[in-house]
């Protein structure tokens, strides 16, 4: 894996932590921990047994939520887990205190939290020490119209619409389908004339017609970087 995708993996990895960070501190759980432990240690609330109740709930509640920051965790247990455990310390918050603007407080949070959480993705990572992105959602480094030439030497060459992806994954689309070509088995990929492109496969050689040498210079730089990535998995926009 280049410098260039293992730095684009690490910063979807970070902003992915951030969200469900973010969705974490929504909920308001750690906030209202902070919150009664001070009561506890500096204010001397006279409801003391309630705070101390309230304390040991919310830090149950942290411990349910905080393990599914970590690598790994699938999504759905963590849009799962937290609106639910948000609810559980709005619950507790009303019970013991009785405040209608700490209910609308964390009504609020909730709402804020789901809608944050069900939007989150957060890649998974692999355990190897490497630290390479297993499965990630795929995103598009070039999209584009280019003529392609035939698979045999009669075949009418025709112009295609091409999507190359960053996990590697390079199709076009005929008809309703998404025709891959596996970058993974390339011997070499090169310029030719003004503006045509080869790419040369285990299976079979394609040549590219762009449209502007720079048009073919892009594709070119493209390709180029992406194909040295080892798959690992199938390209699932390709079915």
């Amino acid at each position: 894996m280049s410098q260039a995708h293992a730095e684009s993996d690490l910063q979807q990895l970070v902003e992915g932590y951030c969200v469900r960070m973010f969705a974490v501190l929504m909920s308001g759980v750690m906030g209202s921990l902070w919150d009664y432990k001070t009561r506890i240690t500096v204010q001397q609330d006279p409801s003391l047994t309630a705070s101390v109740n309230t304390v040991v709930v919310l830090e149950q509640i942290l411990d349910q939520v905080l393990p599914l920051l970590q690598v790994g965790k699938k999504e759905d247990e963590f849009q799962h887990s937290l609106p639910s455990n948000s609810t559980k310390v709005m619950q507790q918050l009303i019970d013991f205190n009785g405040e209608s603007d700490q209910k609308e407080m964390l009504d609020t949070a909730i709402t804020v939290t789901t809608r944050t959480a069900s939007t989150t993705s957060l890649v998974t990572v692999s355990p190897s020490i490497t630290g390479s992105i297993s499965s990630k959602q795929s995103q598009i480094v070039k999209q584009g119209w280019l003529e392609k030439s035939g698979q045999f030497s009669f075949s009418r060459s025709k112009t295609r619409r091409f999507t190359l992806l960053d996990s590697g994954h390079f199709y076009f689309e005929k008809n309703d389908d998404k025709v891959p070509i596996d970058l993974a088995n390339v011997n070499a990929i090169t310029k030719s004339g003004s503006s045509d492109l080869i790419v040369s496969t285990t299976e079979r050689v394609w040549t590219f017609k762009c449209k502007t040498q720079n048009e073919r210079d892009e594709w070119f730089h493209s390709l180029s970087t992406v194909q040295s990535i080892t798959f690992t998995t199938e390209c699932e926009d390709c079915k």
